[in-house]
């Protein structure tokens, strides 16, 4: 492994890493806790007065709203299966509240369960904390309850013990990251339900049912066995309301929906429009019926029921109608007040959070008009203004890496004049289209001796895909022999040319990621495979991200391990990695550049974001893999 290797490699992953900081910034988290003190009522309360002593929080991964309302009539099974909802609503509509649940995007268990116990919206970076989430470091609803002495009983997906280390008075976790597992979290959660709420030690029972979510992942909304969840879900509703008092409120809400498919991401309605029921044995409807409203409105919501301060970084809305006209302009003011108060807080660590806030500051400083549609108004504006300061970049640390990225193609050209040039990529990248031509019309001359049909009903053609089908499955196998195919292909006729084979071999890794069925996209990564051959509960959290990853950047795999295989046999083929390196630092030099100049762009995080996320970890991969290997082939030579 030469000297100049590791400086080139470590040179472009550094400052691939430097960018990503700039570029993918998290929300700054505030240091900040919500007290009784800051808006006590009357002496005796905190805030305002609960209308509650008890909730029952009930969370059913993925359940879409059309799970619990049919719509009218309809055709599908699984639309309205829970009954329990629209009998409710229709029974005891002055008790029941239905409505559309709307979760920001991306939707994955760790940002759903932030939004819903801060208030606050989670950032598109935080996404990679869904597989090995930390400690929440924000305001949230379970320290507020805590600290106002209520008792706390969570049962369901270890996600949330995870966050809140020690805050469960008794506590039921599973794992939940096995999605052919659809019962055992479900199970174990039914197992405590009905005995913890029978107990009286308790003002809050957490309940996180899982099995929905891991049908959809496995079958789809349509499937027989989703039918059955959905069955067990709705037995499950009508036992905890046979066992409710008149002073507990039952929250039963998806934190995200599914597409037709069975999978979510975020980007279709259907996969972020879950479903939100509440119930009591009294009246809780006291106002408007909303039809829709944001994750995030929940946490005030729940906060005013069971009179407990909103979480400092809060910004959802209280929803309206819960709560008679009079009492509600009340919670309305504190609900405003304590965004204000949040801004105030943004802006003294970051002075332009001020100025974008200016005119509202001012016009909250000069008195707001005395009525709900006023509040709600400038609740919301406030809100939809956040969400896009919060989409912001540290250009000091961008200029850094594309700086850096940009010296490092440089170095390579100025280092070794045999470097690929770019009058050399030109010329030379047009023998792919020859070769690929040639390629083509070889593959047909089996067809001039036999016909399609005999060739595809021989022994021999399942005999060399089934090894390699019983390994990735159908739909890769025959992907990963054209990959193999076309890297001894244009070996054989690269005529000991490595700059001919450099572009060859950079245009198969780059869409090879396509041949292999991928996409640039959050929702299409294979999750599945990390469960290939390891159960959902493997303590080991790196192989299932390898299996992933192999999956997903396949291509760069094959082709690395091939190709140095070919440079360890060919002295002439040694430049070939160098080369690689170099054509792959010149795309992600432009896609960075892309980046920059679409960073205001409407679709910057779900598709520039997420392309750049991809190719970088697939340049990456390739030059991580490429030391492994060097350093592998130097120990054995010694």
């Amino acid at each position: 492994m030469s000297v100049k290797w590791i400086i080139i490699s470590s040179s472009y992953i550094i400052s691939l890493f430097i960018f990503q900081k700039g570029f993918l910034l998290k929300k700054p988290s505030l240091d900040y806790y919500s007290k009784c003190e800051d808006f006590r009522g009357r002496s005796d309360l905190c805030w305002n007065k609960p209308s509650f002593k008890k909730a029952i929080w009930i969370i059913i991964d993925a359940l879409r709203y059309d799970f619990m309302d049919s719509g009218g009539k309809s055709t599908e099974p699984y639309k309205g299966r829970i009954k329990i909802a629209e009998e409710l609503i229709s029974s005891e509509p002055n008790n029941t509240i239905l409505s559309l649940f709307i979760a920001d995007p991306p939707t994955t268990t760790f940002q759903r369960i932030k939004a819903l116990t801060t208030g606050s919206l989670p950032t598109f970076i935080d996404m990679k904390d869904n597989f090995d989430a930390g400690s929440i470091d924000e305001d949230n609803i379970i320290d507020q309850l805590l600290s106002n002495g209520h008792n706390i009983t969570f049962m369901g997906d270890d996600t949330w013990t995870s966050l809140f280390k020690n805050k469960f008075n008794r506590e039921f976790p599973a794992p939940s990251f096995d999605v052919f597992d659809l019962d055992t979290v479900d199970n174990m959660v039914l197992d405590h339900l009905f005995d913890e709420i029978a107990k009286d030690d308790w003002n809050v029972i957490i309940g996180h049912f899982l099995g929905v979510d891991h049908c959809g992942h496995r079958y789809g909304p349509e499937h027989s066995a989703m039918l059955e969840k959905l069955d067990q879900m709705d037995n499950m509703l009508r036992n905890v309301i046979k066992q409710m008092d008149n002073e507990t409120i039952l929250f039963v809400m998806g934190d995200h929906g599914m597409s037709n498919d069975g999978n979510h991401g975020g980007d279709s309605d259907l996969e972020v429009e879950a479903g939100f029921l509440a119930y009591s044995k009294i009246p809780i409807v006291h106002g408007k019926r909303v039809k829709k409203f944001f994750q995030i409105d929940f946490v005030p919501t729940l906060s005013f029921l069971l009179g407990i301060p909103l979480p400092f970084t809060n910004i959802g809305v209280v929803v309206e109608t819960f709560f008679p006209i009079r009492e509600l302009l009340k919670l309305l003011e504190i609900n405003i007040a304590q965004v204000i108060r949040l801004i105030t807080a943004y802006g003294r660590e970051d002075s332009g959070m001020t100025t974008n806030f200016q005119t509202i500051l001012q016009q909250y400083n000069f008195g707001l008009d005395d009525n709900v549609d006023s509040f709600f108004s400038i609740l919301y504006l406030i809100q939809e203004q956040l969400r896009s300061v919060w989409v912001t970049f540290d250009y000091n640390l961008i200029i850094i890496g594309v700086l850096m990225l940009f010296d490092t193609i440089l170095f390579q050209i100025t280092y070794d004049q045999d470097i690929t040039s770019l009058s050399n990529i030109t010329f030379r990248s047009g023998t792919l289209l020859l070769t690929t031509h040639l390629f083509v019309l070889s593959s047909l001359l089996l067809t001039l001796i036999f016909s399609p049909a005999k060739i595809f009903l021989s022994t021999f053609f399942y005999l060399s895909i089934l090894e390699i089908a019983l390994i990735v499955g159908d739909n890769s196998a025959l992907s990963i022999v054209c990959i193999i195919a076309f890297l001894v292909y244009f070996y054989i006729f690269s005529i000991n040319d490595s700059q001919i084979l450099s572009i060859n071999y950079y245009f198969i890794i780059s869409y090879g990621f396509f041949l292999l069925s991928n996409q640039t996209t959050i929702p299409t990564i294979p999750w599945l495979a990390a469960f290939v051959g390891v159960p959902g509960n493997f303590t080991i959290t790196f192989l299932p991200k390898l299996l992933v990853l192999i999956n997903l950047f396949g291509a760069v795999f094959i082709t690395t391990i091939f190709s140095y295989n070919i440079v360890i046999k060919n002295s002439n083929f040694v430049s070939v990695p160098f080369n690689l390196a170099f054509l792959f630092g010149v795309k992600m030099l432009v896609i960075c550049i892309m980046c920059i100049i679409h960073r205001r762009h409407l679709m910057l995080f779900k598709v520039f974001a997420p392309k750049f996320i991809f190719e970088a970890v697939n340049f990456t991969t390739f030059l991580v893999l490429s030391t492994v290997l060097s350093i592998i082939y130097h120990i054995k030579t010694l």
